[in-house]
């Protein structure tokens, strides 16, 4: 009798239960159709990006003041929702070990006979910026990596794949290696890279090789006052909490160029040339009388004079912000200094460009020249990369590197409109106490400037 009722009641509850669980389906179903006589889910959803994009777009053009042929000039016709990013797959023609570095050269490749340019970064971004302009306008293609076991472990993408930081780019007009990333490099792995490179210059029959390094200056500001300020990294702090010697990246302390000499052969002519125009009676007697006196004034320094800096100062007025290069090649070095840049005759130039040029008078091929690149060490300097292309396009007329040049140079406007604004945030009372700012009154780093 207990049990009939308990029966009903559980009937009645999966009946129910079943009604239940049918109209959910019945819900569910009832929105397939949506789907199937509309949009996909997928692209449903490409539709809403799109919507909120173009929402987005409405208002942020106006407001960062975005035109029209910023992008009108783009070579890629794909639409946004065309790029998906697909990793294209390298086949690797050869493998080359140097210690613990590992060469790979892809199938593609085809440089032989080519100039080949090193832009590896150390001081300043100056080779950098130079190398990614130059693979960017003549769009060379990856022909090979370089992987270093040293190295801490991290990955490139670029144009959509993926590669290790040290790649190879080239052709039969130029090949390029570069490397954005500025991971502190051991000792035994410059050596080793410095290897790999004359290897593949060597094998490759490249012409030239063409170091490009930074030469660290002074960066002047001048603040919306009128004010200058001279803008210099403090790494006093980093060099007492360093207490690994080994892996240093080469900074601006190591760099040293010493033109000292260069400045007394300059003086020296200055002095033989203002002689002859008083022999000829070109110069003044006024002219006479003045360099008596200066005459006189330096037997009364004596022996002293000697000891005084004063050639040093000079070499730094003269020739301090001058573009400096070392060279195997004769012609290179004549035309060169006809554009009025300056040879390094003494001095220390570290990195992987110092031991490139270190190895250079043991080797026949190929012929080598470094050029350093007056740069700042506190922003990006476009304009000395700027510099640099304009003197690689006279290098290598063939190249036609001024089409990089001027692209380059869309970019400085836009750099420098960042500076100033960055300068225009620095309060009165923060520029007092800053302590990598110092007036540009200051004195001038003496000798082998840094």
């Amino acid at each position: 009798m207990d049990t009939e009722p308990a029966t009903k009641k559980a009937k009645v509850e999966e009946e129910e239960s079943s009604k239940v669980e049918e109209g959910e389906s019945s819900k569910v179903e009832g929105e397939t159709p949506k789907v199937e006589e509309g949009v996909s889910a997928t692209e449903k959803t490409l539709a809403e990006q799109k919507k909120e994009i173009r929402e987005k777009l409405e208002k942020l053009i106006d407001e960062l003041s975005i035109k029209e042929d910023c992008v009108s000039k783009l070579e890629d016709e794909r639409l946004p929702e065309e790029v998906f990013g697909l990793v294209k797959r390298s086949e690797v023609h050869m493998k080359r070990e140097f210690g613990d570095v590992v060469l790979c050269e892809f199938e593609n490749i085809d440089c032989d006979g080519a100039p080949v340019i090193e832009s590896f970064p150390s001081i300043g971004l100056v080779g950098v910026l130079t190398g990614k302009q130059i693979v960017k306008t003549l769009n060379l293609p990856l022909i090979g990596v370089i992987q270093l076991e040293s190295l801490e472990a991290a990955c490139v993408v670029s144009h959509e794949q993926p590669s290790y930081p040290a790649r190879i780019y080239g052709n039969k007009q130029l090949v390029v290696f570069l490397c954005e990333m500025a991971f502190r490099i051991p000792p035994d792995a410059i050596h080793s890279i410095t290897e790999c490179i004359y290897d593949f210059a060597h094998r490759h029959r490249s012409p030239m090789l063409y170091a490009l390094e930074g030469m660290p200056k002074p960066h002047v500001v001048k603040l919306p006052s009128g004010e200058e300020i001279e803008i210099r990294l403090n790494s006093a702090g980093a060099a007492e909490d360093d207490e690994d010697p080994e892996g240093e990246q080469p900074d601006e302390k190591m760099m040293l160029i010493d033109d000292s000499l260069l400045t007394r052969l300059t003086v020296r002519q200055h002095y033989r040339e203002k002689a002859k125009d008083i022999e000829n009676g070109v110069v003044s007697e006024d002219s006479k009388t003045e360099k008596t006196k200066k005459k006189k004034t330096r037997r009364k320094a004596g022996e002293e004079e000697e000891k005084e800096p004063g050639f040093e100062r000079l070499a730094d007025k003269l020739f301090g912000d001058k573009l400096h290069y070392v060279t195997t090649d004769i012609n290179v070095a004549k035309k060169l200094r006809s554009l009025g840049h300056i040879p390094v005759l003494d001095g220390v130039i570290p990195g992987v460009v110092g031991a490139l040029v270190a190895e250079a008078p043991l080797r026949r091929h190929p012929e080598v020249t470094a050029l350093l690149a007056p740069t700042s060490m506190i922003f990006p300097d476009p304009d000395s990369a700027i510099q640099v292309l304009h003197l690689l396009d006279n290098l290598q007329p063939g190249l036609n590197l001024d089409k990089a040049e001027k692209e380059l140079e869309q970019d400085v406007a836009s750099l420098k409109k960042m500076l100033q604004g960055l300068m225009r945030n620095i309060s009165t009372d923060l520029r007092n106490n800053l302590s990598g700012l110092r007036s540009s009154r200051g004195s001038v780093p003496s000798g082998m400037y840094q």
